[in-house]
């Protein structure tokens, strides 16, 4: 079922894998709400605010989480497995900010020895549940770079167009992109290539390594109306497991919430949330 429904411009979704009780397993959204005077069904009830939504295992409303400053879009989320801190991808201020579950900024990480170029399309975040190290998407410079816990530069890799990330639990990298989806070592080492079809989010489950990667096709060619669809591989193997959801359709150029913006999942039940 819809958690709800937005007036704005929606980026990426996590659900908190940690052990932390204030938190497990609830949602996280990237709620960059562009709407002017009456936000609509944003449960967040603001005007023209941009926030991170925060909902319960079972989709209730919890609270929004607003960045420094906020004028743009948040672009992206993502949980730290070991304790439920959440990093933001900061549109405005191309950065990567971090908050604790309720929502409070921490200290402690500064993005420091890079430059960011976001540009205003998600490029993909997520955190290594063994080091800590935070992989952020970084379109308008065609990489995905690796920082420290602390926030300091360590190393990129050279990807055309990323558009989502995700580690699993022995932290491989896997980067999607408009080529599809490939692995990466915990060192950059290139590995296969998981998916050839133009993809928008990746997501792992750490326990089961599965990977869920959301596709978008145009049957038709160029002009034709958008099909989305999640594909399931095994990590280790590449091996196609599963094809699932609703086969969303809509024409290019419009709305109507044609093209899946991002997924994720609940390691604990499998579970699977699509934007």
């Amino acid at each position: 079922p819809s958690i709800s429904e937005y007036g704005g411009a929606l980026g990426g979704v996590a659900v908190d894998n940690s052990a932390n009780p204030a938190s497990a397993e609830d949602l996280y959204v990237a709620d960059g709400n562009d709407c002017e005077g009456s936000c609509g069904n944003n449960p967040s009830g603001e005007s023209g605010m941009d926030s991170i939504d925060k909902f319960g295992a079972f989709g209730s409303y919890i609270s929004a989480s607003f960045l420094p400053n906020a004028k743009g879009a948040p672009l992206d989320v993502a949980v730290d497995p070991s304790n439920g801190d959440v990093y933001v991808a900061d549109e405005l201020n191309q950065t990567i900010d971090e908050f604790d579950s309720t929502g409070a900024p921490v200290s402690g990480f500064t993005v420091t020895g890079v430059t960011f170029a976001f540009g205003g399309t998600p490029g993909g975040l997520a955190v290594d549940p063994l080091t800590g190290d935070v992989y952020v998407g970084d379109p308008g410079n065609n990489v995905v770079d690796k920082l420290s816990s602390s926030g300091a530069f360590i190393s990129s890799i050279a990807v055309a167009s990323p558009t989502g990330v995700a580690v699993d639990a022995t932290g491989n990298v896997y980067i999607a992109s408009t080529a599809g989806v490939q692995r990466f070592s915990p060192t950059g080492t290139p590995g296969p290539v998981i998916d050839t079809g133009d993809a928008k989010a990746v997501a792992v489950n750490q326990t089961t390594n599965e990977v869920y990667v959301a596709d978008v096709t145009q049957p038709g060619g160029q002009g034709s109306p958008i099909q989305s669809q999640i594909n399931v591989y095994d990590g280790a193997t590449g091996s196609l497991i599963n094809q699932f959801g609703e086969e969303r359709y809509g024409a290019s150029g419009q709305g109507g919430g044609a093209q899946v913006l991002g997924v994720a999942v609940n390691n604990s039940t499998d579970e699977v949330y699509v934007l």
